[in-house]
């Protein structure tokens, strides 16, 4: 999807707008350079370490762009959202089918269908709708 008429980018987007591309340029250091070394270098560390994590180039590039490609960083980040993610898998599981779901089910919290102008998702929590119970679906 691209920017809609009123110039408010969808919620889902394929690729990045030109704007945002510029902004990840300067902002980030986003080349096309540090984008193929990066993931390079990444996925190297991921083998040779042997962090069971997903290898796709669209996953691994949100812990490149949120260290400003500092591969070492990013791979940290990345080793610590796979400790979470597959230690405390059992843990989360049930986290989220109990205590997630029925916020969502009750419009506590959820996510706007449009991005702000930055292209960010906007995730929103009404916290006047807690009654400090809410019943199970």
């Amino acid at each position: 999807m691209s920017v809609q008429e009123d110039g408010v980018l969808p919620l889902v987007l394929e690729d990045l707008t030109e704007s945002l591309k510029q902004k990840a340029r300067v902002e980030l250091g986003e080349t096309e350079e540090a984008v193929r070394n990066g993931l390079k270098e990444l996925k190297a560390l991921i083998k040779e370490k042997q962090v069971p994590i997903c290898t796709d180039d669209d996953f691994l590039i949100m812990f490149l762009r949120s260290k400003k490609f500092n591969v070492k960083k990013g791979f940290e980040q990345l080793k610590n959202y796979s400790y979470q993610r597959h230690i405390l898998m059992n843990y989360y599981g049930f986290i989220f089918t109990d205590k997630v779901m029925p916020a969502l089910h009750h419009n506590i919290c959820g996510i706007l269908p449009k991005r702000d102008q930055e292209g960010r998702a906007i995730i929103y929590f009404l916290p006047t709708s807690v009654t400090g119970k809410v019943s199970k679906h």
